[in-house]
């Protein structure tokens, strides 16, 4: 046999053996690969592709690829495919969806590309889809688990129905900014735990931090949806109540003075009930304030104030501008 011949005949068969692996390939991927003519019509349809619309290959044959694109709100999304076939251009991962025939929207990445002939002409376009389903599920996933972080991380550690005084402080510029822009009313209630050293000091601070518990959660279990409660210190909490005025704020002073008050909590190493009382002061921004500090410093004086008879509520006064919270 000749040279030329044989050498001609290697190369046919080396050819067909490549061939025969890319149907392989088409054949066994999970990954959709269609091939459509150039008005996308298709041509091959493999088993990922059965798999991630729900139809046969003998169904598909012959019908437009483009029916079977949708975005994610089950609107039609054939114009990448349209622009590529009126085009001849290809695309890589492309974010869109495709319709199951259950009618479920499954999220894909697709990439197009064309088959020229000798003379340039597109002969087939050919494009892979990946499901990406799991991926995104697991973004989401990610991005939950993020936010329970740094919801976690804006918390109390002691008690996590409340805010951190770190998360109260950047909720308080935002909320005198917003106060200040539209002239809303903004108030503010400090709470500070009567004798609470002595608590700690004769019956431990686990006891303590029982106490710091009860007063926590009744100021959570008060709160308005738009109202925010943090611990502020050690044995200091505060409300920050947007859009309340002075004697609003008042009223929600007494109310959580009172709630406070109408339990105790039980010591179990004395079987003793403890009372838990708080002094309370109150203050609003006025017309033209816009420092959440002095805001602070005012219902801080005034709980201070109250602390001279405790398990009382003070709204501030411009008499109590010399006292100094310790």
């Amino acid at each position: 046999m000749p040279v030329k011949k044989r050498n001609a005949e290697a190369q046919l068969a080396e050819q067909l053996s490549r061939i025969r692996m890319l149907k392989r390939i088409i054949r066994v991927s999970r990954d959709l690969i269609i091939v459509t003519d150039p008005r996308g019509r298709i041509r091959i349809f493999n088993s990922g592709a059965e798999r991630l619309l729900g139809i046969s290959a003998t169904t598909a044959k012959g019908q437009s690829v483009l029916q079977f694109f949708t975005k994610a709100d089950g609107s039609p999304d054939g114009e990448t495919i349209r622009r590529t076939l009126r085009e001849n251009a290809g695309v890589e991962n492309l974010q869109t969806s495709v319709r199951h025939a259950d009618g479920r929207i499954i999220p894909v990445t697709l990439s197009l590309d064309c088959v020229r002939n000798g003379s340039r002409k597109v002969k087939y376009i050919v494009g892979v889809a990946k499901d990406v389903s799991r991926e995104i599920d697991l973004i989401a996933e990610l991005q939950r688990k993020n936010r329970e972080l740094q919801e976690l991380a804006a918390r109390d550690d002691l008690i996590r129905e409340i805010f951190n005084r770190r998360t109260f402080d950047r909720v308080l510029t935002r909320e005198v900014s917003r106060a200040r822009r539209f002239g809303s009313p903004l108030a503010l209630v400090f709470v500070d735990a009567d004798e609470f050293k002595k608590i700690n000091e004769e019956f431990g601070h686990q006891m303590g931090d029982e106490a710091l518990r009860r007063i926590g959660t009744e100021l959570a279990r008060l709160a308005e949806p738009t109202d925010f409660v943090a611990r502020y210190g050690g044995d200091e909490f505060v409300a920050l109540l947007p859009q309340r005025t002075l004697s609003e704020a008042e009223a929600v002073g007494e109310a959580a003075r009172r709630a406070i008050a109408s339990g105790e909590i039980l010591c179990p190493r004395t079987r003793r009930r403890l009372p838990v009382t708080v002094s309370v002061g109150v203050a609003a921004m006025d017309g033209g304030e816009a420092d959440g500090q002095k805001l602070v410093y005012r219902a801080d004086a005034a709980a201070h104030r109250s602390k001279t008879s405790r398990n009382r509520v003070e709204v501030w006064r411009p008499s109590y501008a010399d006292i100094r919270p310790s």
